[in-house]
């Protein structure tokens, strides 16, 4: 079962960005006012009442968090040195808001088909495609086409086409930047829960 947000530390949830925009798409600027809390930040903070029992999942809680606050360099010097899927997945993510898409690109064939992206697939429809099921639309601001068709049927999430709608995003398709904000914050809460599920032995 997934990590509910309260089993987070305290030092976890002060860390955590309100709303859902968050990240920006690009680099951004690095929040510098909580450098200090995350540069004394260790593994075994991460959550209550549990101790770390895999450190290398513990680092990729540590590269989520710093790249959540857009220190992109401090993320990329732990992540790198992750040789597993979920490193190379916070690896690709960096690069991908680095601006670097082809090696974004590169780091996700190093992930591979990773487990989060069922469940980051169904948030994401959850959030916009219609659900004929419940008679409700729960599109969001009535995300553009692109997305719908990211989202469409019964295919899988693909990491790469998203890497390809974010890059168009911040070229100059600003109807694309809401929902692509968005489903980046969607990809980094089920990646770091992953993460931190492992890190804290709640999952084999």
């Amino acid at each position: 079962m997934p990590l509910a947000a309260d089993r987070y530390s305290p030092a976890v949830r002060e860390l955590l960005l309100p709303g859902t925009a968050g990240m920006p798409l690009d680099a951004g600027s690095p929040n510098e006012s909580v450098r200090p809390r995350l540069a004394k930040l260790q593994t075994a903070d991460l959550a209550m009442s549990q101790k770390t029992v895999d450190a290398d999942f513990g680092q990729a809680c540590l590269a989520g968090l710093w790249l959540l606050h857009n220190f992109l360099d401090e993320s990329h010097r732990i992540s790198q040195d992750l040789n597993s899927s979920t490193g190379s997945y916070w690896h690709a993510i960096m690069h991908r808001r680095e601006g670097d898409y082809d090696n974004s690109k590169y780091w996700f064939r190093q992930a591979g088909a990773h487990p989060a992206f069922a469940p980051l697939r169904q948030a994401a429809r959850d959030e916009y495609v219609r659900d004929s099921h419940r008679g409700a639309d729960t599109t969001r601001a009535f995300a553009p086409l692109d997305i719908l068709t990211l989202l469409d049927g019964e295919r899988e999430w693909n990491p790469y086409a998203f890497v390809d709608l974010c890059k168009a995003a911040c070229h100059g398709r600003a109807d694309l930047e809401k929902s692509c904000r968005s489903i980046q914050m969607l990809e980094w809460k089920t990646l770091f829960d992953y993460s931190l599920e492992r890190a804290v032995g709640g999952s084999s």
